[in-house]
Order: C-alpha cells, then sequence, then structure tokens
C-alpha cells in the first residue's frame, strides 16, 4: 500500500474533487500532509428525486455554484468531471492496418457518438485523430463547453488543474487502495442517478466502457409502486422510497432512522430478527415484497454486468477477477446479492473510497462515512495526478504553465522599460540644479499662476459636473421611469430577512439603465444562500427589471447580520 500511495506524485498540496451528476454536486476536499492524505472536506449539494423526476433542477453550473460560494478554496487544484459540460464519446477501437484505418475508424467513431447522444459536441471526428490511438480508450468533447466551468473554479479560487473522464478517477483509486493487487483485471460498476456505467481495468488500464440507461432513480420509481400485503397496503412517498433504496429495509419508525446510516440500519434490523422482535419479522415480509418491485432493474442492471465480462473474455481471453460496484444505489443489499448469485464464485465488493484515509475532524469522518457510496468518484478525482485522458486543449495548458512565470517577466520587462528613464532622470536632475537659481527668480510670479490654474480647473469642474446633472435630467426627463410602480415592485419583492442599505440608478444614453441594490441579510434569516436566492427570483419576476446578477455576496456573522451583498439588474420602462 505504502509503495503504491508514494507513486502518486502529489503535486499539489491540496486538491480537489468535484462531480455534478444527474443527482447533484459532491465535492470532496483533500490535503497532503506526512506523505499521505487527510480529508479536509465533504461537501453535497443534492437534486430533490421529484426536482429530478419533474424537471424543475438547476443547471450543472448553478448548482455547482451554489456548492462552491462562500468556500474558502484558495489554493486548491482542482480536478472535475461534470454533467453537460463535457459530453463525451468513448471508443474502443481494435487494431487494424493503415488501409483499414481511414474509413473504418471515422465510421466507428460517428457510430459510437450516435449512440451515445443525438446531438453531441465534439472537436473532432477524423481518422487523423484517432489513428495514433487505436486500442485505447477515447473520448472526444467540445473546449468551448468547458470554459465556463474552469472560470467559475478560478473565480473561487481554486487552480484547474486538469479535466478528466471517470475512468481515470476510478483507476487513481483502485491505486490508492491497492485493488489490482488483488484482481490485475477487475470491473467497476458505477450505479448512479440516471445510468450504470461500466469500466472495465486489465493491467491497471481501462480497456472497455459502457453505458445501461437503468439506475437508481428507475429503481426508486418501483418503489412508489402500492403493493398489497397481509398486513394491508404499502405506498412509500418519493422520498421514503430513497431511503429504503438505501437501506434495504423498511425503517423501524421515524425517529430511529433518522440518523442512522444504511451499515446500521441493517444492523439495527438484523439485531431485532434475531432478538425474535415481531415488528422486525414484519419487515422481514414486507423487505421481500420491496426485493420484488426492484427485481427487474437489478435484473437488468446484473445481466448487462455479466454480458460485459462475457464480452470481454470472448475477445481478449482475459478473465475477470472481481467486480466493484459503487454509487448511490450500490448499497441495496438485493443488488450486491443479485450479483453474487449471478456472477457464482466472482467476488464482488462495495467500494469505500475513504479506507485508509484519516481525517480533520469527527464531524466530517461521520459525513463522509455516511454518503461513502456516492462519493467513490468526487474522492478519485482528487486523487489523480497526471490523467491518462484529458479534455483540455494542449494550448490551455501551455498557457496556464506560461501564467505562472508572468510575474517575473512582466517584473524584468518593466526594469528594462523603465531604465532608460532613470538614466535621463539623473541628467535632468543635474539640469535642473544649474537652473535653480533663474526658476527662483519666477518663482512668485508662477505661485500666482498656478493659483489662477486652480482656480480654472475648479470652475471646469463646477460646469462638467453641471452638465452631468443637465444630461441625467434630460435622461429622466426623455425616459420617464414609472417610478411609483417600479419602487411598489421592489418592496414587494423584498423578503422579510433583508434590509436594503443602498440603492442607485445610473441612467445610459444608449445603452439600458442600471440599478444597484445594496444591503444587509438579518440574522433572523434561516439561511444566507436561501432568502438571497429568494430575493433574486422575486426581481426576476417583476415587470420592471431583468438581467438580475449579483455583484457581489459574502457571509460575515455578527449580531446584527448574517452577510451583506450588492446586486445589478437593468430598469424595463
Amino acid at each position: 500500500m505504502n509503495l503504491l500511495m508514494h507513486k502518486l506524485n502529489f503535486t499539489s498540496d491540496r486538491r480537489a474533487g468535484l462531480e455534478c451528476g444527474a443527482s447533484g454536486a459532491k465535492l470532496v476536499l483533500l490535503r497532503k500532509r506526512d506523505s499521505d492524505f487527510q480529508v479536509e472536506h465533504v461537501f453535497i449539494e443534492d437534486y430533490l428525486f421529484e426536482s429530478r423526476i419533474k424537471g424543475k433542477t438547476l443547471s450543472p453550473l448553478d448548482i455547482v455554484r451554489r456548492l462552491l460560494i462562500h468556500k474558502n478554496l484558495a489554493g486548491y487544484q482542482f480536478v472535475f468531471t461534470a454533467k453537460n459540460a463535457v459530453e463525451s464519446c468513448f471508443a474502443i477501437l481494435p487494431k487494424m492496418n493503415k488501409t483499414e484505418m481511414e474509413g473504418a475508424v471515422k465510421l466507428q467513431a460517428i457510430k459510437l457518438l450516435s449512440w451515445e447522444n443525438a446531438r453531441p459536441n465534439v472537436a473532432y471526428i477524423s481518422s487523423e485523430f484517432l489513428s495514433n490511438r487505436t486500442g485505447n480508450l477515447i473520448g472526444l468533447a467540445d473546449w468551448n463547453s468547458v470554459k465556463p466551468w474552469c472560470r467559475l473554479i478560478e473565480n473561487t479560487g481554486g487552480e484547474v488543474k486538469d479535466l478528466t473522464l471517470e475512468a481515470c478517477a476510478y483507476q487513481a483509486l483502485a491505486r490508492r487502495q491497492a485493488w489490482f493487487s488483488e484482481s490485475p483485471v477487475l470491473i467497476v460498476a458505477d450505479v448512479s442517478a440516471e445510468s450504470t456505467l461500466i469500466y472495465i481495468f486489465d493491467a491497471q488500464t481501462v480497456r472497455f466502457m459502457r453505458k445501461i440507461p437503468v439506475g437508481g432513480d428507475a429503481i426508486t420509481k418501483m418503489l412508489t409502486t402500492e403493493i398489497s400485503t397481509d398486513s394491508g397496503p404499502i405506498r412509500l412517498t418519493e422520498i421514503e422510497a430513497e431511503d429504503v433504496k438505501i437501506t434495504g429495509c423498511l425503517p423501524l419508525d421515524e425517529h430511529s432512522r433518522k440518523n442512522l446510516s444504511p451499515d446500521l440500519v441493517s444492523s439495527a434490523m438484523a439485531d431485532s430478527m434475531k432478538a425474535g422482535n415481531t415488528d422486525a419479522g414484519h419487515n422481514k415480509s414486507q423487505l421481500e415484497h420491496i426485493d420484488m418491485l426492484v427485481r427487474p432493474a437489478v435484473e437488468r442492471i446484473s445481466s448487462e454486468i455479466a454480458r460485459s465480462i462475457q464480452f470481454y473474455r470472448d475477445n481478449t481471453g482475459q478473465k475477470v477477477d472481481a467486480v466493484y460496484i459503487t454509487g448511490g444505489t450500490s448499497c441495496l443489499p438485493s443488488l450486491k446479492t443479485q450479483l453474487e448469485s449471478s456472477l457464482k464464485l466472482l467476488p464482488v465488493k462495495l467500494v469505500n473510497p475513504f479506507a485508509g484515509f484519516n481525517f480533520t475532524d469527527i464531524s466530517t469522518r461521520n459525513y463522509a462515512e455516511k454518503n461513502k457510496a456516492r462519493l467513490a468518484l468526487a474522492v478519485g478525482l482528487a486523487l489523480i495526478d497526471e490523467p491518462e485522458i484529458s479534455l483540455m486543449p494542449k494550448y490551455a495548458n501551455i498557457l496556464k504553465k506560461f501564467a505562472k512565470f508572468m510575474p517575473s517577466v512582466v517584473l524584468a520587462l518593466l526594469l528594462l522599460a523603465f531604465l532608460p528613464f532613470a538614466v535621463g532622470g539623473t541628467c535632468h536632475a543635474i539640469k535642473i540644479k544649474t537652473m535653480r537659481t533663474t526658476i527662483k527668480q519666477y518663482s512668485e510670479q508662477a505661485g500666482r499662476v498656478d493659483e489662477e490654474r486652480r482656480h480654472l480647473e475648479t470652475l471646469q469642474q463646477q460646469f462638467q459636473e453641471s452638465s452631468h446633472h443637465y444630461a441625467a435630467l434630460q435622461q429622466m426627463i426623455g425616459n420617464y421611469p414609472l417610478w411609483s410602480g417600479i419602487f411598489n415592485s421592489l418592496a414587494g419583492a423584498i423578503p422579510a430577512n433583508i434590509v436594503l442599505t443602498h440603492f442607485s440608478v445610473k441612467f445610459g444614453h444608449i445603452e439600458t439603465d442600471v440599478i444597484m441594490l445594496e444591503g444587509d441579510v438579518l440574522p433572523s434569516s434561516v439561511g444566507f444562500d436561501d432568502v438571497l436566492a429568494a430575493f433574486l427570483s422575486s426581481l426576476s419576476a417583476s415587470p420592471f427589471f431583468k438581467q438580475v446578477n449579483i455583484i457581489n455576496a459574502q457571509t460575515s456573522q455578527t449580531a446584527n447580520k448574517l452577510g451583506s451583498f450588492e446586486i445589478q439588474c437593468e430598469l424595463i420602462h
């Protein structure tokens, strides 16, 4: 283990893995201490299942922006993967001779692109790009769709180390935890919300990937189906179904399940059943009905994993030594049971991404352990040192490396540029000394001229200010906004927990008039982000405002306020 850990050249003392998927965003922050890694923080920003089903979720950029706001990320290097930021095509291309390459490679790429996405963002589809990468995993993406994510991370104080595909994250995690020493050929199945991704690693290199359009949301939907039992019908809400999917059993009661992890809930169920508890026996009976509900999805996932193993064995002659499962649905006991049954003697293991890690505090450890099944990808991204597959163009990496040396280069150029001025200044000083006597004779007259000049400048400044006021009045008369309606709309949009401290209007001759709002969030507010989001939503819904944007927002919790903000919006009239 120690040998493998030292092979990972952790180039930054502070690294972050960020995943934004269908169910929300996960952020794991690591620090290198004493040649090992320590988990500093774990942050999760979730979409509710009901919101995902009804399509009422925020954009991936917005959910990550909400996750990163007010987090101290200075000095962190980010490696991330994000839903809709990089729409990638994965291809495993066989070895072919040169005559077969030109047509076959391009045809294969186009075919795979049509499978992955109806409208893929592709930077390159050409035999020239693919010809040097035959026999390996290939990812194609649009760099323009990645740029906003880089700007978002860099604006929060972090640095974008690289962009990578999910396969590299699991590869880094496998090397960290020495999976390959036990299983040279292994399969990783990530059962996420919308789909299941399957990766096969051979000789520590990804060789095969598949995407199955069945995931945890399908299982949650199945669990909301009403079923009849001897003790009456069972109908789970969507929140309860998510809980049952993770724990694998019906909760003992509302209070006892609130703070239990999946392992503890299952353990509590088992202890109750051993003690002859009648309620536990009742839950066991209900659990059988739950397994029956989710069986179609579980069997589909299990059969596709088995098909992938058989396909790889038939085409390479290599057998798979173990199956590692992760993702929010991987804790469902019936999934592991079904895999062990269908794969017979092949070991099936649940991934614990935090095995072997130290934590900065006990609360971070408890939170990480509770959500460990969902954080494997984020942890793996934070462990990546040199990704084998990068979606960042080479010129972007070159520019970033060049930017590190820019301060020294600029300083040297400035010194060279000011050297002639320094020499010239010395010569002028000598001349000034010789002319001092003459200048002294005219000093009194120069003083009077200077006083008159200052008086003239004052008059010019007063004239300019008067002109600005006149132009502003003209603009107000020309536009004549409905100020009564504007102020009434603004008063109605302000939540009870927000106090405005400053209001200003900038009138443009050609551009749209702009309103600047500054204020404080009172301590009576439930949360800074929630009340600020409500205020932005109310302003956007007003018929008098558009292009509502936060210019500045910062928390500074005191006895009088939670934080302050500055909002800019355009005036419609």
